[in-house]
């Protein structure tokens, strides 16, 4: 028994190239008749034979009815040929223009410079599709293309601002401008948002300056925040200056900061993004926007200090932790550090050469005639967020803006990627005791401090607890007081096979005798289940 070979895919074989094959299928008349159905296959397949000069594929293509006669014109560089047909053709809706894929060839025409070609096709096609040879030609920078357009298509003129949206995502500052000079309002009102704002997310400096110059208002507020997050993201993000901030160009802030947008709400989250690195900035889920390649040079990090340094400015300091009058007192107080640099270790890295004792006379700023244990120098905005911690620690600590700066940087450095810390202190029985922890979602380590009310240090408790994943709107938990001390306590999720197993968990942290004691419990909800 003899079996017949399958049918050959005339528009498969066009895919991958493979013109000797088709070109014996076609011969050979192994090609399976075409059909309604199948009517835009052999089209296609039809025009990329035209397009890789495959004209003999392409006739036999033709008489098995597939069209495309226009693109395989324009293919053919038969221009001449092409204008005869296009002038005697009647209009074309959407459905032959496809066929034809006239915007492919409007394209083309637009590259080779010729403008009449495509004015008499622009007349002839559905408006939504003249709309698209507006924008071909201003794509091109061919302003004076897309004036004539405009005017041969007033009706796709009106609409041409609902493009530009799409412009603003993903095309250059010398394209933008030729919007602008065409007449289109660069600064209008888009779906919920402004062209500045994509300016701002794609860190393009050139075109967020392009736009400032027409008058972009600095202070629009877009309808969403630079990508969806649950919970949702915070309102400030959806201002020019938060979408300058997630897009991470320091040329952007600096435009927009010259021009008053205000960056005030915005500073918070920026600065938990680079204090805690857990806590990153949103990115845009939007596939269309296409980013400053140039942002690609620097970390996210190094690009946000530098942002931050901007907004906060660069005011040298020191953190100071302890010290006094003589030089004897303040190698006391250094020693007595070491009880609880351990716990300080948990959560920071301290710089080289710190903790370190210094003259207080040798650094301006400081109150001179003392002796200070300092345990860190930077900027006063990347010591000030660390101070509660630190604080919470071991009391009396305070950082003091000078004019001094170690021969290396020298900031404090946390040690995980946490995304948030939570600091609480009272008294208890005369003495203060403080929690600090931080967080990396629902997990979290913490140190509990007493110290008695001459500031010496009584005890300390450290640990770590993890209340799991949020189950329900993932609000931030936090200490609460709680007879001799603080709670916290949550419901989450854990792992768990195909369904996690939910948890409510409490940690207690309390005053008993002279100790700092924790205790956690935890009960199940709901155990989780496994297929």
């Amino acid at each position: 028994m003899l079996l017949s070979a399958a049918p050959a895919d005339p528009f498969k074989l066009a895919v991958a190239k493979d013109w000797n094959a088709l070109g014996k299928a076609l011969d050979g008349k192994k090609v399976p008749p075409m059909k309604p159905e199948t009517a835009s296959y052999y089209t296609a397949a039809r025009r990329m034979a035209c397009e890789a000069s495959q004209e003999a594929i392409a006739q036999k293509l033709a008489s098995l009815g597939a069209t495309g006669d226009l693109f395989c014109l324009a293919a053919a560089g038969k221009w001449d040929e092409l204008t005869a047909r296009v002038g005697t053709s009647a209009p074309m809706d959407d459905g032959p223009a496809q066929t034809e894929d006239i915007s492919g060839i409007i394209e083309r025409a637009i590259a080779t410079d010729r403008a009449s070609l495509v004015l008499t096709l622009a007349t002839k096609l559905a408006p939504s599709r003249c709309g698209q040879s507006i924008s071909s030609a201003l794509n091109r920078k061919n302003v004076p293309l897309a004036k004539d357009l405009m005017k041969a298509c007033p009706a796709a003129a009106k609409s041409i601002g609902s493009w530009l949206g799409l412009v603003c995502r993903s095309r250059t500052v010398d394209e933008l401008r030729a919007w602008r000079d065409a007449g289109v309002d660069l600064n209008q009102p888009l779906d919920g948002s402004t062209c500045l704002h994509f300016a701002a997310l794609r860190g393009d400096e050139a075109i967020t300056r392009l736009l400032l110059e027409g008058g972009a208002d600095v202070a629009a507020i877009a309808r969403d925040a630079p990508a969806y997050s649950f919970p949702a993201l915070p309102e400030a993000l959806k201002s020019v200056a938060g979408y300058a901030v997630a897009g991470g160009s320091v040329g952007v802030v600096k435009a927009l900061l010259e021009k008053g947008a205000d960056f005030k709400p915005v500073l918070p989250i920026a600065d938990r993004a680079y204090f805690f690195p857990g806590a990153a900035l949103p990115r845009s889920t939007d596939s269309s926007i296409r980013k400053d390649p140039s942002l690609t040079r620097e970390t996210e990090r190094t690009r946000l200090r530098t942002i931050l340094a901007m907004l906060h400015g660069e005011q040298p300091a020191v953190l100071v932790v302890g010290g006094g009058a003589t030089r004897e007192a303040a190698e006391q107080s250094l020693e007595a550090w070491k009880h609880i640099a351990p716990h300080v270790d948990t959560f920071f890295k301290v710089p080289a050469g710190f903790p370190r004792i210094v003259e207080s006379d040798s650094i301006a700023g400081l109150k001179p005639g003392f002796h200070v244990v300092l345990l860190a120098a930077a900027s006063e905005f990347e010591l000030t967020p660390y101070l509660p911690i630190i604080n919470a620690l071991r009391t009396g600590c305070y950082v003091r803006p000078v004019s001094w700066k170690p021969e290396a940087p020298a900031p404090l450095m946390l040690t995980g990627e946490f995304d948030r810390h939570t600091t609480v202190s009272r008294k208890v029985k005369k003495s203060m005791l403080s929690v600090t922890a931080l967080w990396t979602g629902g997990a979290f380590k913490f140190v509990g401090t007493l110290y008695d009310p001459t500031g010496k240090l009584v005890h300390v408790e450290a640990g770590e607890d993890d209340f799991g994943r949020c189950s329900d709107a993932c609000t931030p938990l936090e200490f609460e007081e709680d007879g001799a001390g603080f709670s916290v306590g949550g419901v989450g999720e854990f792992p768990a096979c195909t369904t996690p197993d939910v948890r409510e968990s409490v940690l207690r942290v309390f005053v008993k005798g002279d100790q700092v004691v924790s205790k956690g419990s935890s009960k199940l909800i709901s155990k989780g289940q496994c297929d």
